[in-house]
């Protein structure tokens, strides 16, 4: 086989797994009044933190705003990636001296 033929084998070989695992990946999206409502996974009640309690991907698709003194994401799996698609997750944190 060709050095061009061999080339075209390892780069093949390297797409094939990671479009398989986008294609089985789900993506749930995050934004502020999904927060509000609640819902987003189970045992996620209304308000803030947004419970994260299953493994997946999550994106942002507006800013997030907790309350002062607020958690904003509460991640309780493992395998979470969270895509913040260019937006912030604002808060104001006040340390009591």
């Amino acid at each position: 086989m060709s050095v061009w033929g061999q080339l075209t084998l390892v780069v093949l070989f390297a797409l094939v797994p990671a479009a398989s695992v986008s294609a089985t990946e789900a993506e749930v999206t995050l934004d502020q009044d999904k927060a509000v409502k609640g819902g987003v996974t189970p045992n996620d009640g209304p308000g803030f933190p947004i419970t994260i309690t299953q493994s997946g991907r999550y994106v942002l698709t507006s800013n997030l705003y907790p309350p002062a003194n607020e958690t904003g994401i509460e991640i309780k799996v493992h395998d979470v990636t969270i895509d913040f698609n260019g937006f912030r997750l604002h808060g104001s944190y006040q340390q009591e001296l």
